[in-house]
């Protein structure tokens, strides 16, 4: 693990070893009709973090990786036990990240350099 992500008051940007930007966050969504209008409801199912983002975070979203079998995902899927496999940290050998400015923590803030590595 890197020793600069070590302080967990410091954010990060965790992506995937390979470069490869295509994944997916495990959760629910819901359309439902309400007396002033259709309300989409959607949450995200959360798991305990692998080892590297740990240091950041004691919960993150579930990572479904190109990788996983897709076919369980189907929404008629009722299989509990099938989908629960796919509940557990991503690896942390597949991920890494690098220090961001603490900037990225305030919604008053925008921009492309948000997502620099810190001290660039």
């Amino acid at each position: 693990m890197p020793d600069s992500l070590e302080r967990v008051s410091c954010p990060a940007l965790f992506f995937a070893v390979d470069g490869q930007a295509l994944f997916g966050l495990a959760g629910t969504s819901e359309l439902w009709k309400a007396p002033d209008g259709t309300v989409h409801a959607a949450s995200l199912i959360a798991t305990d973090p692998n080892d590297l983002m740990q240091t950041s975070h004691d919960k993150v979203p579930v990572i479904i990786s190109p990788s996983d079998d897709c076919d369980r995902l189907d929404s008629e899927n009722q299989d509990t036990e099938s989908l629960m496999v796919l509940v557990r940290p991503f690896p942390a050998d597949l991920m890494t990240a690098y220090p961001m400015s603490i900037k990225v923590s305030s919604a008053k803030n925008e921009g492309d350099e948000l997502i620099e590595p810190a001290g660039t």
